[in-house]
């Protein structure tokens, strides 16, 4: 079956073509602004997944002459199995079973989008809309998938949690070249304020109010808090002057002469002269790798969540309540909060310490 829909990568998108369809010749009555609010209903990351999501299924779809909007059950069932195996294209990789879930919840989403844009064209134009079945939630889609993770699995792999202990560790081996002192004050307010990669990177001067004990900071938006309501959380001065996250992040503030704007920039490795573009996440990751494994430690062990690991670990440890670190790390589901401790509180009052053997 040959594929004649195309559409743009936006998952809400301008103009949908269909050439055996009269009713997609015309727009939905949306003006722009509703477009545009469509569009920011998912936050900037997820969207950029959905989209590079669903560019590889069409190519799955064109490289095989078949249909990927509207999708048969079939193509997709045969997608992610072939993703299984490795024989989705070219690169012969096996895909993990949480990529294969989110090219399943992409394709559902924009199936979804497409029958909506459908019916309510029909509605316009004042015909009756027959409606049909999105391919992703088909039995076949379905039991492919339950296959898939029965026989392929997949062991979840944690990355290694930069407690008090690693972060003392790597900063004693942070040289005090200006990207020595930016990544250090990346580790260590990472660390202390529990942050997402993604929370330091958009961390702005002006988000910074001194407080008598410590700073105030205010994360704009996070991974959960999707409507920017905001929130604040305070830190406090470190025990020692080479680890203290506000110690560390003036000193990195005064070297660049950041006064306003983003706090964590690129640096020009030849001239060593600090640029105004903002540090982004994957940025953020690599200077935390690159940090530990100048201290000694496998650099595949860490990455950007590990100093947010870390913070939770060593807090747990220390025996503060796990609501008081929720609210520092602003989780808010429970359930989420203790995948991060659950080692720590198998390991601590362990049955088999005393089970008489």
């Amino acid at each position: 079956m040959r594929d004649d829909h195309s559409v743009n990568h936006h998952l809400v998108p301008d103009v949908i073509h269909q050439s055996d369809n009269a009713l997609t010749q015309e727009m939905v009555t949306l003006n722009e602004a509703a477009m545009d609010y469509i569009q920011h209903s998912l936050a900037e990351n997820t969207r950029k997944s959905y989209e590079a999501d669903w560019k590889h299924f069409e190519q799955y779809c064109k490289s095989r002459n078949l249909r990927s909007l509207p999708a048969e059950p079939e193509t997709v069932a045969n997608y992610i199995s072939e993703m299984a195996r490795g024989t989705a294209d070219d690169s012969r990789k096996k895909r993990k079973t949480s990529t294969i879930q989110r090219r399943i919840i992409t394709i559902r989403r924009f199936h979804e989008l497409w029958i909506a844009y459908q019916r309510n064209l029909a509605k316009e134009q004042g015909v009756p809309f027959h409606e049909m079945l999105n391919p992703a939630n088909s039995v076949a889609v379905k039991e492919t998938w339950k296959g898939i993770q029965r026989k392929e699995g997949e062991r979840v792999t944690k990355k290694r949690p930069a407690t008090a202990e690693v972060v003392t560790a790597i900063c004693k081996d942070i040289p005090n070249d200006l990207q020595g002192i930016r990544d250090r004050a990346i580790l260590t307010l990472g660390y202390a304020g529990a942050f997402r990669r993604s929370e330091l990177s958009a961390l702005d001067v002006e988000d910074i109010e001194e407080a008598s004990n410590g700073l105030w900071i205010t994360i704009k938006q996070s991974k959960t808090d999707q409507t920017k309501k905001g929130e604040r959380i305070l830190i406090q001065y470190g025990q020692s002057a080479e680890t203290c996250p506000i110690r560390n992040l003036q000193r990195w503030l005064k070297a660049a002469g950041i006064q306003s704007g983003p706090i964590f920039r690129r640096i020009d490795p030849s001239r060593k002269e600090v640029w105004p573009h903002r540090l982004g996440p994957q940025s953020i990751k690599d200077a935390i790798k690159r940090v530990a494994k100048k201290a000694g430690f496998n650099e595949a062990d860490f990455a950007g969540h590990s100093v947010r690991r870390g913070f939770i670990t060593t807090t747990y440890a220390l025996g503060h309540g796990e609501h008081d670190i929720m609210q520092h790390t602003r989780h808010k589901s429970l359930q989420v909060f203790r995948g991060y401790i659950d080692d720590l509180k198998k390991s601590k009052n362990n049955p088999t310490s005393n089970m008489g053997i």
